[in-house]
């Protein structure tokens, strides 16, 4: 702006804060502050503007008038300090030093001021710069980081005894009202679909979807490479995926219509991807690294209430599983023993022919019916269990395969063997009986077909060879479908010697259950080799 008023006093002011003597008809540095985009002014002691530049005037200077002459803050108007100083010109003077403090005026434009001051070889000619910059943009997205910063909290916020108290759907309904409350009060995109990863199908399930195309938000996906499009490439990968021109981009499928840019993040949780997040344009090239910055903010918040639910409803499954396991526990053997039971009685009724017993005959058939019905349903139960975890690894190997569809009697006295091979057959498919002794199990035995036998090598009411004999000679089995669980220590009957002559080859020890008993169950089921005569 042009020199006026006190101007030739501005001038000398500037010098003698530039530290070099004025230069007759020259006022180049002055053209220079003219062009900064930084307000600058020259005020005297009493805080009274002498000089400005350009920038100055055409943030603060009213319309073909002038504001030299005029006090600084009656020029500012109604402002707020905002601190951290919020005495800058005293602070000026007691320290020496420039001073830094932001400045906020009626219309929401927010400055930073710094204050420097000078002195002169006259009291006149002291006074102070002030320079503003305009910091206004820096804030408004200072604010809306801090709005999404509050926004993302509000997802993981919820009381835990609250979101306990809901079903899982109910919660995934809770995190989609919230997350499109975000939405539209932060965000300004045309359309947005968020995704949940199911970590056992690899299936990218739909969350929240805005302005997105009914095709697009059926559409299945998956963490996949090639085949789920940008958002399967984005959740396989684990990295953002920018596309400026949807019509170049060959991974881009149709999501909102009419779309010509997408920005598609993952959801990561400790470097885990947990879910997408894409948001689409009309326009080409729409996305900023500002909206990349305030989106991976976000959906870093995101991401966490996500694993919390997730967490959550594990937690439901699994304590819902520990119950219906501590319950299938404490019924099967029972079931196993009453229909065994019944077995005998029925035999020894058949046996005893007695007259007039046709109506106790018809009820044990009854009876035997509703319980062969109970061990089937619990049988049922005990499959859709998990398998415990030391056994996880042994049903992965491809000689755990023919066990499923598979019927295993299980004859021993140790309560907590029994329950420990359930636990491991089982959830692999196989159908298990199990009784406490020897007598019981021979009734079963002929009752029923089994595919293999386990028995403990001590029973209450025999030896295990004498059970293997009677399997054997009087029901016909096969001796090598009978499996011997030993034990550690000396065997006085000796069990194992016997079963060795007996033709038994399925053996694995009680302490090592975990490890021994699938490998060996599998084993006992390969067709056994021709006898070379």
């Amino acid at each position: 702006m042009g020199l006026s008023g006190n101007c030739g006093l501005g001038v000398r002011m500037m010098n003698r804060m530039l530290g070099s003597p004025p230069m007759p008809g020259s006022t180049t540095f002055q053209q220079i502050l003219d062009e900064m985009d930084t307000a600058v002014a020259v005020l005297n002691s009493k805080r009274e503007i002498v000089w400005c530049n350009a920038q100055f005037q055409k943030w603060f200077g009213s319309s073909g008038g002038t504001i030299n002459g005029a006090s600084f803050y009656s020029v500012l108007g109604n402002c707020w300090i905002e601190g951290p100083v919020f005495a800058p010109f005293q602070e000026a003077e007691t320290t020496g030093n420039r001073v830094r403090t932001f400045v906020s005026l009626q219309d929401d434009r927010w400055f930073q001021m710094d204050v420097s001051l000078f002195s002169g070889e006259e009291e006149s000619e002291g006074g102070y710069l002030v320079t503003l910059r305009d910091m206004t943009e820096e804030r408004k997205a200072q604010e809306r980081l801090e709005r999404i910063s509050l926004a993302g909290a509000e997802l993981t916020s919820l009381q835990p005894d609250l979101l306990v108290g809901m079903s899982h759907e109910e919660r995934l309904c809770w995190a989609e009202l919230c997350i499109k409350n975000h939405l539209h009060g932060l965000f300004r995109f045309d359309a947005v679909e968020i995704r949940r990863l199911n970590r056992k199908t690899g299936e990218l399930v739909k969350l929240v979807a805005i302005g997105m195309s009914k095709q697009a938000e059926e559409r299945r996906l998956w963490a996949a490479l090639e085949g789920s499009g940008i958002t399967g490439y984005v959740a396989a990968t684990g990295r953002v995926y920018l596309c400026e021109d949807t019509s170049l981009d060959p991974r881009y499928l149709p999501g909102a219509e009419g779309a010509k840019s997408s920005l598609t993040l993952p959801l990561l949780f400790e470097n885990q991807v947990v879910g997408t997040f894409n948001v689409e344009s009309r326009r080409r090239a729409a996305f900023s690294q500002e909206d990349l910055r305030v989106l991976q903010l976000y959906c870093r918040e995101l991401a966490r209430a996500l694993v919390m639910l997730d967490l959550l409803e594990a937690e439901r499954c699994l304590g819902g599983a520990t119950k219906v396991e501590q319950i299938h526990s404490r019924i099967a053997d029972p079931v196993d023993e009453i229909y065994s039971e019944v077995l005998r009685l029925q035999q020894v009724l058949e046996d005893a022919a007695p007259v007039g017993c046709e109506d106790l005959a018809r009820g044990l058939r009854h009876i035997l019916q509703h319980a062969q019905r109970l061990k089937e349903v619990v049988q049922d139960i005990g499959q859709e269990l998990p398998p415990i975890p030391a056994a996880v690894d042994q049903a992965a190997e491809p000689a755990a395969s023919c066990l499923r569809g598979r019927h295993a009697l299980v004859v021993a006295k140790d309560m907590q063997a029994r329950v420990k091979i359930r636990q491991i057959l089982q959830p692999q498919g196989v159908g298990v009986s199990a009784v406490c002794t020897g007598r019981a199990g021979l009734v079963m035995l002929q009752h029923d077909t089994y595919d293999f036998v386990i028995v403990e090598l001590h029973l209450e009411d025999m030896e295990s060879k004498e059970f293997f004999e009677k399997a054997i000679d009087e029901h016909g089995f096969s001796p090598h479908r009978l499996i011997l669980m030993s034990e550690y220590g000396y065997d006085p009957h000796h069990n194992l010697v016997a079963a060795r002559q007996r033709g038994i080859s399925g053996v694995f020890l009680k302490e090592k259950i975990c490890e021994q008993l699938v490998p060996t169950c599998a084993a006992v089921l390969k067709p056994s080799p021709p006898r070379l005569t």
